[in-house]
């Protein structure tokens, strides 16, 4: 019998968008809906502690799974649980204290469980998974002046991320969340080098990651807020209207997806009162302004920390979009 996936069918994203910078990479504590397989925010700030728990529950339940080797194969599972028990030691650590080591430590001891693992098999799929993902979250720890540190454990975890998508058997229900992740990597590096055939790579990803989410999927309003982050950020290097007014397609759609109440919607509202301020100012059409001021006094309204939204001073509204 096939090892169960070591990542549960999640995609968590960073907390509430700052700025537009942010995707909805499905690593947050607050899902769309109660059955939701992940949660809402993603690029700012990932989430550090729903995501860990859920992620390595796969160590309790994979040595009940009988995995089949060819001969001559080799695998030792006391040796690959254990490891697997330290990578998941240190990224609770991670979680409680925010602490750069104990990241790396979970980054090292999922290397070693690489070396180890099953081979052809959805657990190592899941471990080239959350290695990347990782790396992804250390390259957004090592933000600031050296960037080429951070364009190293970007290029790192883009690789890895490719690795196990190719892994993945398909189809499969974890497929949208690794072409999501992987679409957000490529955005953080197209954010650090400029080089836009990563954005338009990071578009492809999310509009794939969206076509396997219809109407009826709970986490489809991720893909949505998601795909509409990258189109801005195009918007934001080519001036393509076109692109911009894709954006706002997506963020209506997210927002009625996340009706009054549900804990996500303030963000979606900022989104998108961002992307009407934006083409106001590109076409002058007061019902755009009109709308954005509405859309912004009910993010207000909701009782969420929308400090963020409202610090900004004009000329634009809200000059920078945020994540789920």
């Amino acid at each position: 019998m096939q090892t169960p996936p070591f990542y549960p069918d999640t995609e968590h994203e960073p907390p509430s968008r700052t700025s537009r910078d942010s995707d909805e990479a499905d690593d947050e504590g607050i899902s769309d809906a109660s059955d939701s397989t992940s949660s809402w925010s993603e690029l700012a700030s990932p989430d550090r502690s729903s995501f860990d728990g859920r992620f390595f529950l796969f160590i309790e339940i994979v040595a009940h799974f009988e995995i089949g080797l060819d001969e001559g194969d080799e695998y030792n599972e006391e040796e690959f649980l254990g490891i697997l028990s330290l990578a998941r030691q240190a990224r609770e650590q991670y979680s409680a204290t925010h602490a750069v080591q104990d990241l790396e430590d979970s980054i090292a001891y999922l290397r070693d469980a690489l070396t180890v693992a099953p081979p052809d098999n959805v657990a190592r799929a899941d471990i080239l998974h959350m290695l990347a993902y990782d790396l992804y979250l250390l390259s957004q720890e090592r933000e600031g002046p050296s960037s080429e540190i951070v364009t190293e454990s970007l290029n790192d975890s883009i690789r890895l991320h490719r690795q196990a998508l190719k892994a993945l058997p398909s189809p499969h229900t974890s497929k949208a969340i690794y072409m999501t992740r992987l679409a957000i990597a490529l955005r953080a590096r197209y954010l650090q080098t400029n080089n836009l055939r990563d954005l338009d790579e990071c578009i492809v990803l999310h509009r794939r990651a969206l076509s396997l989410r219809p109407t009826s999927h709970a986490d489809r309003a991720q893909s949505l807020v998601n795909l509409a982050n990258a189109l801005w950020t195009r918007f934001e290097h080519t001036g393509d209207i076109h692109e911009l007014d894709e954006a706002i397609q997506h963020d209506r759609e997210a927002l009625n997806l996340r009706p009054p109440g549900h804990p996500a919607r303030a963000v979606v509202l900022n989104s998108l009162a961002t992307d009407l301020t934006a083409r106001y100012g590109r076409t002058k059409q007061l019902s755009d302004l009109n709308e954005a001021l509405a859309l912004q006094k009910e993010a207000l309204r909701s009782g969420e920390d929308v400090s963020t939204i409202t610090a900004q001073p004009p000329p634009r509204l809200i000059p920078f979009r945020s994540t789920n």
